[in-house]
């Protein structure tokens, strides 16, 4: 059955134990000097059925190894002792030797009452036989979780602090979620942060969720800062960073994972790059003068405006991102939707917003409804469709459906009747094998000049305004080799 092992000084185990119930050591039972728990070079302690085991003391002493299977596991210090795991030295020392002796379920280390933990050098080899998920607890008033010196590694990590979880090396789980609650009373105290330095990557084998109620989360220092996740990255608080940002969910790319952002995300002027299967926003971006990069997981496709796609920009989402430029896709992600992006949703991209769908065969397809933007550069490898008015407020409007330059006859613009775009500065029709082709009557309008470096057929009138607003500037340039043939019965070039 159960088994209770209590002492006012120590527990020295030499010889091996056996249990078919729980097990509960106390080696410390008044709290007085003393409290040590040694197991014997080459004993066991065998918690048999998956029972839980909890052992209390000053110290911890494992010469032998513990298995509860995959019961439940609680490690305590007894009064407000500091806790150290790996190579970090404190009151209640955990090594990698002595973890590496544990087989165990769920497991705890620390609790309400014990004091900051610090860790160091956790290498997988140590951490695996923790099945289940470890809980480091320091949520006692004004205790902190420090991750210092070298990386840890651990199969799933929840971490509980009441002032501050400091992290110094890389941090990863390679199996299950990476956790970390940095104030858990949500309560001021002296720090109460998730506080990223010198550089620190953070990595979760499934979630990486983290909360930081009073002090946020904060990167400091010229480093750049990495948080990935093979399935969601959940930030609850607001997040400020000091240098270039990468966040990457889906990280193994099986089409399942996105950010889901309930706070505010700030990179101080740096740049900042999005992956991920598809994006929750409910706060503001800010990467003020530096840019932002959305960019699909797994190959999926991008809707930007409406929901149409697997990875979805909605155009309120598009309201909260503030920087000098937005690029949106790459080459390894899919087809790109546009729908309805207004003026409004796109005004706080101040320089240019990029639209990328320049893998093998991706298509970028206007439909639907008009959009505008402050300045749009559209690039695919594999079609662009036109169907709907394309306005830019502030500067050029470039258009290119053949970036790859592979001479597809796929290559083409494909223009809906009666549609119009217009540059506030330059409107740039660049090189495409398969030809611009308007089902009907087309409008081409720029503020500065209109620079046709593809054929041009239209089935209807074309009408060509190279000067809208009337001052410097105004060329209409075809370019050498290269024809407009014109079906209707109308042109007009100004």
């Amino acid at each position: 059955g159960t088994v209770g092992l209590s002492a006012g000084n120590d527990i020295l185990l030499k010889d091996s134990l056996t249990t078919v119930g729980a097990l509960t050591v106390n080696a410390d039972n008044d709290g007085l000097v003393g409290g040590l728990f040694n197991l014997s070079t080459g004993k066991t302690i065998n918690v048999q059925n998956n029972e839980a085991a909890s052992i209390k003391a000053r110290d911890l002493v494992l010469e032998g190894s513990l298995s509860t299977g995959t019961g439940d596991l609680s490690l305590l210090v007894s009064g407000t002792g500091t806790i150290g795991l790996g190579d970090a030295d404190k009151d209640f020392d955990i090594s990698k030797l002595e973890l590496s002796r544990i087989t165990s379920g769920n497991t705890l280390i620390g609790d309400a009452t014990s004091g900051t933990i610090t860790v160091s050098n956790l290498s997988p080899t140590d951490t695996n036989g923790i099945t289940g998920l470890l809980t480091l607890d320091a949520s006692s008033n004004g205790s902190q979780v420090i991750f210092d010196t070298t990386a840890s590694t651990f199969n799933a990590l929840n971490v509980k602090a009441d002032d501050g979880i400091i992290i110094n090396v890389d941090l990863i789980t390679d199996v299950g979620d990476l956790v970390l609650e940095a104030d858990s009373d949500n309560s001021g105290d002296s720090l109460d942060q998730v506080l990223l330095q010198n550089g620190s990557k953070l990595s979760a084998g499934n979630d990486l969720i983290i909360d930081a109620t009073s002090g946020g989360i904060s990167s400091v220092g010229l480093f750049d800062l990495t948080l990935e996740a093979n399935r969601h990255v959940i930030l609850n608080d607001n997040l400020s960073a000091a240098d270039d940002t990468v966040i990457r969910t889906d990280n193994n790319n099986s089409g399942e994972g996105n950010l889901q952002a309930a706070s505010a995300i700030d990179t101080d002027n740096h740049d900042l790059i999005f992956i991920s299967s598809d994006l929750v926003l409910s706060d503001t971006i800010t990467a003020g003068t530096g840019s932002i990069t959305l960019l699909s997981s797994d190959n999926r496709s991008i809707s930007v405006g409406s929901d149409a796609g697997e990875f979805k920009i909605s155009g309120d989402e598009l309201e909260l991102l503030f920087a000098q430029n937005l690029f949106i896709g790459d080459d390894t992600t899919g087809d790109m939707i546009v729908d309805g992006v207004t003026g409004t949703n796109s005004a706080n991209i101040l320089g240019t917003v990029q639209l990328n769908a320049t893998g093998a065969e991706k298509s970028i397809t206007f439909e639907n409804n008009d959009s505008t933007f402050r300045a749009l550069e559209v690039f695919a490898e594999d079609r662009i469709t036109l169907g709907t008015n394309l306005t830019t407020t502030v500067g050029s409007l470039t258009i290119d459906a053949d970036y790859a330059g592979d001479d597809n006859a796929n290559d083409k613009v494909t223009v809906s009747d009666g549609v119009i775009l217009t540059a506030k500065d330059d409107l740039i029709l660049e090189d495409a094998v398969g030809n611009y082709d308007a089902a009907g009557a087309l409008t081409l309008s720029a503020g500065d000049d209109l620079i046709v470096r593809g054929n041009l057929t239209t089935v209807g009138d074309l009408t060509v305004h190279a000067d809208n607003d009337g001052l410097a500037g105004g060329l209409f340039q075809i370019a050498t080799g290269k024809t407009v043939s014109i079906g209707g019965a109308t042109t007009s070039i100004t």
